[in-house]
């Protein structure tokens, strides 16, 4: 299937990116001309800190079946160990798509591209090995077609599913710095070139006005996705607020962008900030949410007694043209949390 193609590129893509901070040769690679959704990850710092580490030692006591095994796996296929992992950036243009037939969408000219950078260097053979370590690990080694190419002087890896299917990219691309400590991957061997050419320039790509504007917005936070609407998006988005008989649709009608950050310290802080256009948007939509907050809260409760308490801390409040949802969690909320995980009754008595 091909969805398990994509599911198999997913795993080796993010195993890479397992442990990440933000390097300037993967800002280079990563951030593309025009890209309106942007990841930025920066856990080099966060793992430092005290509230990481109290959630590591919480899921060392309590680990994923299977999931040091796999670790494991990886390092014997890659030689690279999860603290060799240093940084990841992701970004595309979603102009690129049209959205009324996005069927349609030509992966081959798709302006999008993902850097990882690494501590120390690796080779293809070995971005081979580990992908395929993991394709058997998804039972979809007997769906991908993998082998090392050379195109236009480009020394490169080609994934693609045996059976492909008309949606959904064909291929994907995979090479690596001439140093051989950052991964690129991307669905076109144009965009490949281009992130190759920013990074030996030393040139990034010129983030647009509303994306810089998003970037300013979460400066300096260890973790940063934006997403900032197309045109074609917002063109939907306010058609289906006209056609009526969705008072929910004409609320979001006017909005810009989704943005979130965390930042660790003693505290995990995370913000969720939404972009509405203009400030008499951001107020209504604050004003409902703020409203529905305490029935939320009660269902909370009667599903997950143990997070009724950490609801009580998220804080909902309109900042100009913005309604931002922030939440800080400590060490003690995040013990509570893997309890109520782990008995989502409470010890209440089931029937």
């Amino acid at each position: 299937m091909h969805s398990s193609f994509f599911r198999i590129l997913a795993a080796a893509l993010f195993s890479l990116a397992g442990i990440l901070s933000a390097q300037q040769q993967a800002l280079l690679g990563g951030f593309v001309d025009g890209a309106d959704f942007f990841v930025y990850m920066d856990s080099d710092q966060m793992n430092q800190a005290p509230v990481v580490k109290a959630m590591q030692d919480m899921q060392a006591g309590n680990p994923i079946a299977g999931q040091q095994e796999l670790v494991k796996k990886f390092e014997q296929a890659t030689g690279l160990a999860e603290d060799d992992m240093d940084s990841m950036v992701f970004s595309m243009d979603f102009d690129a798509i049209n959205m009324d037939k996005p069927e349609e969408t030509d992966f081959n000219t798709l302006p999008a591209a993902m850097a990882v950078s690494l501590k120390k260097a690796i080779t293809l053979e070995q971005l081979q090995a580990g992908i395929q370590m993991l394709a058997e690990e998804h039972d979809g080694a007997d769906e991908i077609l993998m082998q090392k190419e050379t195109r236009n002087g480009v020394e490169l890896l080609s994934v693609k599913p045996k059976n492909p299917e008309e949606e959904g990219p064909s291929e994907i691309l995979a090479s690596l710095s001439p140093d051989g400590k950052t991964v690129l991957a991307t669905f076109n061997l144009t965009s490949l070139e281009k992130a190759a050419a920013r990074m030996k320039a030393g040139q990034p790509a010129q983030p647009t006005k509303a994306m810089a504007g998003a970037l300013r917005a979460m400066n300096k936070k260890q973790m940063r996705i934006a997403f900032l609407l197309t045109q074609s998006m917002k063109d939907q988005i306010a058609a289906q607020a006209q056609g009526g008989g969705n008072p929910m649709g004409a609320m979001f009608s006017t909005i810009q962008g989704v943005m979130f950050s965390a930042h660790a310290t003693k505290t995990l802080d995370m913000d969720l900030r939404l972009d509405m256009g203009n400030a008499e948007s951001a107020n209504n939509l604050s004003m409902m949410a703020t409203n529905m907050l305490p029935m939320v809260m009660m269902q909370a409760g009667q599903m997950a007694p143990g997070a009724q308490g950490i609801m009580q801390k998220l804080k909902i409040a309109p900042d100009q043209n913005y309604i931002s949802a922030t939440l800080s969690l400590t060490e003690e909320d995040m013990k509570a949390m893997q309890d109520a995980a782990a008995d989502p009754m409470g010890g209440m008595p089931m029937e």
